[in-house]
């Protein structure tokens, strides 16, 4: 079972040249393979890069529906909501007199 090759027609015989022809096809085909990968790498990058931005956007929406979702149970409950603010009482003015030692 040997392959045939032919240029314009005409059959090779000499298997030293039909052996170079191959590998030289070989070498071709897979410097294609290669260049097409190549190329395909930024397409790939852009694909990954939407993913990680539309993961990215779905975790954001979830934190904040769990947010309101937080808020609105505790406002349920009667409890007040979990990002309360504090408020902070001053003490009455002192008499800012030069004589006063500690």
């Amino acid at each position: 079972m040997s392959s045939r090759i032919t240029i314009n027609g005409k059959e090779i015989k000499n298997p030293i040249l039909k052996n170079t022809l191959t590998v030289v096809l070989l070498l071709f085909f897979f410097i294609f393979l290669l260049l097409a990968a190549i190329l395909l790498l930024p397409i790939i990058g852009i694909g990954i890069g939407i993913g990680v931005g539309a993961g990215a956007i779905a975790l954001t929406t979830l934190a904040i529906r769990y947010r309101i979702a937080r808020r609105r149970f505790a406002q349920r409950l009667g409890n007040q909501p979990f990002h309360t603010t504090t408020t902070i009482h001053q003490l009455p003015p002192t008499s800012q007199s030069e004589d006063q030692t500690p």
